[in-house]
């Protein structure tokens, strides 16, 4: 049995076949300018112009809506290894198991967000009404969720800050959605409930955003009653 992976699955190597337990050297690598599968994060190549769609280089430009950066392309890389050749992992050491998990957890956000912009796009040239159709043929989504999916794009693209910490999987998609109803119903500190979105668990967050939508609130009813006295 092979000796259980220590490093990091960030700074691990990948693509070699260390969460594998295989041997570096023993590893060809990639050819430039042609499709790596042993490398999927970095993968997506074609002649030697990486895919635009998630996080891929093209000369060592790293794209995103928000702030990409070599750390998320790493965390992409892992993730897509471990799809295309899942390790060991009764032997791979806890905490690389538990940094896989937030790599996992942060891609959820960026792909909700990414999946969000497309459904923009595709909402700006059929009409929301086509959008939805088009996410019942090709995601076999319900009415209902597809109509809720194309409701979330549109303010995602009018709440640009909460839309670009998605994007940078800084918050979950839970939170993004739970801010984005409030920002409907009352005007919210986006900022603040972000900064908050970032540290606290969902539930934990639920009844911050509950407090500060109390306070805003409580703080507009002051401000009315004020504007009828004058």
């Amino acid at each position: 049995m092979n000796a259980e992976p220590k490093r990091s699955p960030a700074t691990a190597g990948v693509g070699s076949g260390q969460l594998r337990g295989e041997d570096p050297a023993s590893v060809d690598p990639p050819v430039a300018g042609t499709a790596s599968v042993d490398r999927p994060g970095g993968a997506a190549v074609a002649n030697g112009e990486a895919h635009r769609g998630c996080v891929a280089a093209a000369n060592g430009e790293t794209y995103r809506r928000g702030t990409a950066g070599v750390g998320g392309v790493a965390e992409w890389a892992v993730l897509g290894e471990w799809l295309v050749s899942p390790p060991r992992l009764r032997e791979v050491d806890l905490g690389v198991l538990r940094e896989g998990l937030v790599f996992v957890g942060r891609a959820r956000s960026r792909l909700v967000a990414l999946e969000a912009e497309v459904i923009g796009e595709i909402s700006r040239r059929r009409g929301d009404a086509g959008a939805e159709e088009i996410l019942r043929e090709d995601q076999k989504r319900s009415r209902s969720g597809a109509r809720k999916a194309v409701q979330v794009a549109a303010r995602l693209d009018w709440a640009p800050q909460v839309a670009g910490r998605l994007a940078d999987g800084a918050i979950t998609p839970e939170a993004a959605g739970l801010i984005l109803e409030a920002g409907a119903e009352t005007p919210v500190d986006h900022r603040k409930l972000l900064d908050a979105a970032a540290v606290e668990a969902d539930d934990q967050f639920r009844r911050t955003l509950k407090a500060h939508v109390n306070e805003r609130t409580g703080e507009q009813e002051l401000q009315a009653r004020r504007e009828r006295q004058h």
